[in-house]
């Protein structure tokens, strides 16, 4: 693939317009674009549209566009895509990007204007291609007939909110529950963070019904390869021992695909049913630590501690 300069370039001062075309037999394969700045801080926007879904491709022009950029003196070469263009998330991983963070209403969509994921790379970083955080998950998501995990979408905004605000869960949360626009904002973030790792968040859907029942989310933690987990059922699906078939096929996956050789879960001290949850589900008590989980009137209670490891590493 090689860019070609448009012959007119109309984009606008500081815009410079491509051409993606096939080296070999010279068809074209869609179109890029640079806005560069100026100054000591100049830095490169790049976007592309490719006329047909290759992921391959998509690296190798992302890669051409930030070359070209720092021949010309680029601090910075950056790629901005709306939360849910995972392909493009994972075209600017390929090509040596380094994920850093949401910039709010800065992408425009058919939509109308919208978040977006910022991804960057300076001229001194390497270009070798940063792994997702985590495996693809199955098209179906995971499950046991009964349940099934998959990674949440904005759909699921409503469900996620009921449960975390419903009087069960505020007893033991550790926080006051989120406004409803930050539980649909983190839900639509969910499958972009599915790939460069700030957590996993999973809806649980109920089989029967295909209505989402609870929550999975589980979050990296400092020593390589552990991970804590949480759980939460809505009302309408507590009393059917949810908690711990979640709880075991989240736990097969992590060990079997997702590369983790240990899980861990806290829960206050009262909370009995959390506690029930885990052993039914064969995770071991390691001990009770004083005054780590805060209450929400500002006290902290005693946290009971729970593990599972990976049979490979017991």
């Amino acid at each position: 693939m090689r860019l070609v300069p448009a012959a007119a370039d109309d984009a606008g001062a500081g815009v410079r317009v491509f051409t993606l075309v096939e080296r070999a037999s010279g068809h074209d394969l869609g179109s890029a674009a640079v806005r560069l700045s100026s100054g000591p801080l100049a830095s490169a926007d790049l976007g592309l549209t490719l006329h047909r879904h290759d992921p391959d491709l998509a690296v190798d022009a992302v890669r051409a566009l930030a070359g070209w950029s720092f021949r010309r003196g680029t601090a910075r070469a950056q790629l901005r895509c709306p939360l849910d263009d995972l392909d493009l998330a994972r075209a600017a991983l390929g090509a040596g990007f380094r994920y850093e963070g949401v910039q709010r209403c800065s992408v425009v969509t058919a939509r109308g204007p919208a978040d977006g994921a910022v991804f960057a790379r300076l001229p001194g970083d390497g270009a070798e291609p940063i792994a997702p955080a985590l495996p693809a998950l199955p098209r179906d998501g995971i499950g046991d007939g009964v349940l099934t995990l998959r990674v949440a979408t904005a759909a699921d905004a409503v469900a996620l909110h009921l449960e975390q605000s419903n009087a069960e869960a505020r007893r033991w949360s550790l926080f006051d529950p989120v406004p409803e626009s930050e539980t649909a904002a983190g839900a639509e973030r969910a499958t972009l963070e599915w790939v460069v790792g700030s957590r996993a968040l999973l809806a649980i859907v109920d089989d029967e019904t295909g209505q989402v029942a609870g929550k999975v989310v589980l979050r990296p933690v400092v020593p390589p390869g552990v991970a804590d987990v949480g759980v939460g059922v809505l009302p309408a699906f507590r009393g059917r021992r949810y908690m711990a078939r979640a709880l075991r096929i989240v736990t097969e996956w992590a060990f079997a695909e997702g590369g983790y050789a240990r899980l861990e879960a806290g829960v206050k001290v009262a909370n009995a049913s959390s506690s029930r949850g885990l052993v039914a589900a064969g995770w071991q008590f390691e001990g009770q630590r004083k005054s780590r989980l805060r209450n929400r009137d500002g006290t902290f209670a005693d946290e009971l501690h729970y593990a599972i490891v990976h049979p490979h590493h017991r």
